[in-house]
């Protein structure tokens, strides 16, 4: 894929992150596209709360979508969409977690939940009917 200057980044399913218009995120960006994550959250950790935009919250939603944690990326990717809804790569990581938390829920439900059960209910076959699967919170 062609890299733009003015292109925020952006975490796509072959991994590549994209430049951005603000500098200070090139070592985060570059951080996070050598699979450094531990640095790139370093970075964002050290920037002040004022210095927390829409991007900010975007490289954010890729670090913690790194490390496999996936409601606080879609936490955060809400957040930078909500902040600039302009901003397509935003939206799409937004669409990406939810549509892969959807497709996990649905998978999930077809091998262990019984059909006629109330959707609150987080306990599941898989376990037994008085806990809660893992799997379900």
């Amino acid at each position: 894929m062609k890299k733009s200057k003015n292109q925020k980044p952006s975490s796509h399913s072959d991994g590549e992150i994209f430049a951005s218009e603000n500098a200070i995120y090139d070592p985060i960006r570059a951080a996070l596209q050598d699979d450094k994550t531990d640095e790139a959250e370093q970075l964002l950790n050290n920037m002040t709360l004022f210095e927390r935009d829409a991007e900010w919250h975007y490289c954010k939603g890729c670090v913690f979508q790194h490390k496999g944690w996936f409601d606080d990326a879609k936490r955060n990717f809400d957040r930078a969409a909500s902040m600039d809804p302009n901003q397509e790569e935003y939206q799409q990581s937004m669409q990406q977690i939810q549509n892969a938390g959807k497709k996990h829920q649905k998978q999930h439900d077809e091998k262990y939940k019984k059909n006629n059960r109330d959707p609150a209910d987080t306990t599941c076959d898989c376990c037994c009917e008085s806990i809660n699967c893992l799997e379900c919170l």
